[in-house]
């Protein structure tokens, strides 16, 4: 009976050491690997950092589900930025954002015209860089089109600031939600000063983004 009890009592020990060590292992990898606090920005937006091949650039893309417009007819709103390539950053670089209205229809309904601005607070927002259009048509026959104007990164920080911004395409505004602003408010949360893409790109595990972003 004594010889059993010792042996019940070596196992409780080293079940007790076992767990102790499994413990320690956990605050180990908890210290490692800390969870990052929840985001500031309440939005269901997508954004993702990436390694853009052709502009040889690391590029943060957003990519906004809340429809604008007429859901028959939905605009999605993109926005991305890139610096330029290591070999070409200077202290003086500055980050140019691509600001973009999606269309998804049957057909297309801005190859004739596709003009898009900018209104914050009711005033025009100053554009870089004239529009830029393409086409293109998904596996279910449907029309894509990208209308796409430039910013300066200082221009889309004062936009994020205003109480009301509108998205004009071809006349039509479109004002966008808190969801949108929250969403453009992170995305200026992330850029980064000049030298990030070089080394980012090293460790860059995703896909480069569509040309055109």
């Amino acid at each position: 009976m004594k010889n059993l009890s010792k042996k019940i009592l070596l196992c409780l020990l080293l079940i007790a050491c076992a767990n102790g060590y499994a413990s320690a292992q956990q605050q180990q990898q908890q210290k490692a690997c800390p969870i990052p606090p929840p985001s500031p920005y309440k939005h269901n937006a997508y954004i993702a950092t990436r390694f853009d091949a052709a502009a040889n650039s690391m590029r943060t893309v957003l990519e906004h589900p809340v429809i604008l417009g007429d859901k028959a007819q939905p605009l999605y709103l993109f926005a991305s930025f890139a610096y330029p390539n290591a070999a070409r950053q200077t202290e003086k670089t500055r980050a140019i954002v691509n600001l973009a209205l999606v269309s998804v229809a049957p057909l297309a309904r801005f190859n004739h015209a596709h003009d898009l601005r900018v209104y914050v607070d009711g005033r025009e927002q100053v554009r870089l860089a004239p529009g830029q259009y393409r086409a293109e048509t998904d596996d279910a026959n449907q029309a894509i089109e990208w209308t796409q104007i430039s910013l300066s990164a200082q221009s889309l920080r004062e936009l994020t600031k205003a109480a009301h911004v509108e998205i004009a395409l071809n006349g039509e505004r479109h004002n966008l939600t808190k969801n949108h602003m929250e969403a453009l408010r992170e995305l200026v949360s992330l850029m980064r000063p000049p030298g990030f893409a070089a080394a980012a790109a090293q460790s860059d595990a995703y896909d480069s983004p569509q040309s055109g972003y």
